[in-house]
């Protein structure tokens, strides 16, 4: 560290002195241009500015994907075509071996019913059937009604 001599300037030692700390880790980074000084070359892409009604490639691609994935999701299944109550309640009564030709409702019975166990009246084309849905077990139907 430098001392400021009789003819120094108030704090110029204190400046030679940040001057000599860091000079070590000049050493060590390399040169970077500075940015304000460079000039925008012809052939940059940056320096080009967009004519108004013109897509660049990035703007292309970013609207061919959103019109793909639109296409896509125009294309799924809508939730009319999925499982529905009565064709579930029609499945677990024909799985215990009763017919049920063509299920036409599944009302839920709320009087019946409890926390822990559904009670559902399924109306099939042939029979009406009360139909006690227990979790992990198998259902207990009751045939009501008999069509023939």
């Amino acid at each position: 560290m430098r001392l400021a001599g009789p003819g120094a300037r108030p704090g110029s030692a204190r400046k030679s002195a940040k001057k000599t700390a860091f000079m070590h880790v000049d050493v060590f980074l390399p040169q970077l241009p500075n940015m304000t000084e460079a000039e925008p070359k012809e052939g940059n892409r940056l320096s080009r500015k967009p004519k108004l009604g013109t897509l660049d490639f990035s703007t292309a691609r970013l609207l061919l994907v959103c019109v793909s994935i639109f296409a896509v999701l125009i294309g799924m299944p809508c939730s009319s075509r999925s499982q529905t109550p009565t064709g579930d309640v029609a499945a677990q009564v024909r799985s215990q071996g009763y017919a049920c030709d063509e299920p036409v409702t599944a009302k839920r019975d709320v009087r019946l019913s409890k926390p822990d166990l559904a009670v559902w009246i399924l109306n099939c084309r042939n029979a009406t059937y009360r139909v006690r849905l227990h979790p992990d077990m198998a259902a207990h139907v009751i045939k009501l009604k008999h069509y023939h």
